[in-house]
Parts: structure tokens; C-alpha cells; sequence
């Protein structure tokens, strides 16, 4: 009977080390568990992440390639645009001074019409572009077009890219001592008037404008046009006299040497 009881004893000492090992194994396999569990949670949040950090810079990108890359690009897209409307009143949202010019517009489009030639930001892509320093912006020259860059973007500047003068030269001719300011190409043309004024001409017949000769005026503009180059500017001029035939006005200031005031 003591050997059995013993017996027992020593069987259910062994079954309990047996339980306690396993349950140790259990433990530890556990343990192992949880820190895979661990491991495999963060790969899931670096996962994740990667995945929000390749999204942001897909939407980046795509962002990106909508952007014109260049001032080409920017000014080329901007007269794609204003050549594509349907209406003058539309072109309003790409010019400078839209509520100045508005009236303008409207008078000019009246008597001239709205019929612009169309075109694509491709066929502007291969123009030549000219850049001026204007008065206080950058402004681009591409064909006819004369774009100025602000802080808002690139806006054309409508009246310098219609050649628009409130008043023409042959009606300002009429008005001897008056005064106006008027876009031309000027060029030299070798001309004095009674050894007192040199002569410049803007492609027009007959037609003289004349400095006095020795003035800054003067000697300014025959630096420019010496070398028989073609200016587009803005000149202040006086109506002088109507004789002969031939027209003539006293050029009293120099506004721009482009098209441009801005």
C-alpha cells in the first residue's frame, strides 16, 4: 500500500512538471507569436505609408505635368486661349486692366470687328519670343502678342498686341499744335528739315517725324535706329504742319520702345 501511494505521488509530480512545461512552450511560442504579430504590424504601417507617400507624389506629378513648364509654355497656352473666344467680352479674363480696356474694346471691336486668327499653343511653341524691361513688368513679344508678367500670371496686353491709337497720325495731322501719343514702327530715315530737326518715319508715306536735332530726344533715338533697325514704340508727338503732301510732327517724348506701357 506505501509503494503504491508513493507510486501515485511520484505520477502526479510528473504530470504536473509535464503541465507546467507545456505550459511554458505555450508561453513562449505565445511570445513568439505576439512578436511576429508586432513585426508584421509595423511592415503593414510602413506598408501603408509608402503606399500615401507614392500617392501624394502620383498627384504631384500629375499636377506638375498640367503646369506649363516654361514662360513659352505659359504665354503660348494664354494666347491659345484669348485667340479661342467666341467673343471680345470673353478675351476680357486674359488681358491687363480689364475694366480700363473695356470700353476701349467695345468701341474698337464696333468698327473693326471680332474676327481673330486662331491659334494653338503648338504653332505659337514655334515663334520667335523678344523680352523688354517694361516700366514695371517683364514683357514678352511673340508675333503680334504682348504678354506681361505679374504676380497673377501672364496677361496679354490688348493694346499693344491691336496696334491701338486713341488718335492716327492723318487725324492728328489735321489738328496743327496738338498733341497725342501713337504707336509705330520707327525706322531712320536720313531726313533734316532746315538743318533744325533729324527725321524718323514710321512705314508711312509722306511722313515725317522729326527731333530736334542735338536734344537727348535726338540723340537717342538716332542711337537706336542708326544701324537701320525697326522699333516698335509708343512716341508723344506734336502735330507741326500739313505741306505738300507731306505730314510732320515734333516727337517730344519717347514713352516705350515697345508697344507696351507697362
Amino acid at each position: 500500500m506505501k509503494k503504491i501511494l508513493i507510486n501515485t505521488l511520484s505520477a502526479n509530480a510528473q504530470s504536473k512538471q509535464d503541465l507546467q512545461n507545456t505550459i511554458n512552450n505555450l508561453n513562449q511560442q505565445v511570445g513568439q507569436l505576439k512578436a511576429m504579430l508586432d513585426a508584421k504590424s509595423e511592415q503593414l504601417d510602413q506598408a501603408n505609408q509608402t503606399i500615401a507617400d507614392l500617392r501624394q507624389k502620383l498627384a504631384s506629378g500629375a499636377a506638375a505635368a498640367q503646369k506649363p513648364a516654361t514662360y513659352r509654355d505659359s504665354i503660348a497656352d494664354l494666347i491659345e486661349k484669348y485667340t479661342n473666344c467666341a467673343s471680345w467680352q470673353e478675351t476680357l479674363k486674359y488681358v491687363m486692366e480689364p475694366e480700363r480696356v473695356r470700353p476701349i474694346m467695345q468701341k474698337y471691336y464696333a468698327d473693326q470687328g471680332f474676327s481673330p486668327t486662331i491659334w494653338t499653343a503648338e504653332e505659337i511653341l514655334k515663334e520667335g519670343f523678344k523680352r523688354f524691361s517694361g516700366k514695371s513688368h517683364t514683357i514678352y513679344k511673340c508675333r503680334n502678342f504682348y504678354a506681361v508678367q505679374t504676380p497673377d500670371g501672364y496677361r496679354l496686353d490688348w493694346e499693344a498686341s491691336v496696334e491701338y491709337n486713341p488718335v492716327t497720325h492723318t487725324e492728328l495731322a489735321d489738328k496743327i499744335g496738338q498733341s497725342a501719343e501713337i504707336r509705330g514702327y520707327f525706322h531712320y530715315a536720313s531726313y533734316y528739315d532746315n538743318d533744325y530737326f533729324r527725321g524718323f518715319t514710321a512705314d508711312v508715306d509722306d511722313t515725317f517725324f522729326l527731333t530736334e536735332k542735338g536734344s537727348a530726344i535726338d540723340k537717342r533715338l538716332f542711337a537706336m535706329l542708326k544701324n537701320g533697325a525697326d522699333i516698335d514704340m509708343i512716341l508723344k508727338v506734336k502735330s507741326l504742319r500739313d505741306s505738300e503732301g507731306n505730314q510732320y510732327f515734333l516727337i517730344t517724348d519717347i514713352i516705350s520702345t515697345s508697344f507696351s506701357k507697362y
